[in-house]
């Protein structure tokens, strides 16, 4: 899937291959672990981030064939909270192989936030109070858990 008004800029001959951009000077890698890996990617007309998810074995595959690829389920989730006005980077486009993503790792691109600026960094930056700290790390575990398995619902 790519958003309307993005199809050039994302599938044009001159965009990065979008399922590992690793290879292309456009494309600075900011995490990866087994599960996932980011990409900030820069290019004339776009200024993204690219989330690849990989396939994650049997207990994966079995995940995508009953809820969709991380990938799509989080484009689902970004399109539900712009609509309900909760300030998110907006979904630009999603792949996934297979049906319902069980055929391998699955791409989410979104747009980057010029102002934001890694919560760690803003954590070293800034001090916070315990008991809001303690909020903060809460409210991120839960949302890590549910991430990949459910959608927000209205």
């Amino acid at each position: 899937w790519v958003e309307a008004g993005y199809e050039g800029a994302i599938l044009g001959a001159d965009s990065p291959n979008w399922s590992d951009p690793s290879g292309d000077e456009r494309a600075v890698l900011i995490k990866a672990n087994s599960r996932r890996k980011i990409w900030r990617v820069r290019t004339e007309e776009l200024n993204v981030h690219v989330k690849r998810y990989e396939a994650g074995g049997l207990v994966g595959w079995a995940k995508r064939a009953v809820l969709s690829s991380p990938a799509a389920v989080e484009f689902r989730n970004h399109q539900l909270a712009l609509a309900a006005g909760i300030s998110c980077p907006e979904p630009l486009a999603c792949g996934q192989r297979g049906w319902r993503g069980t055929g391998g790792a699955s791409i989410l691109i979104t747009k980057s936030i010029e102002q934001a600026q890694p919560l760690d960094v803003y954590l070293q930056e800034n001090a916070l109070d315990d008991e809001l700290l303690e909020l903060v790390a809460e409210l991120m575990g839960k949302g890590h858990r549910r991430a990949t398995s459910r959608t927000i619902s209205r």
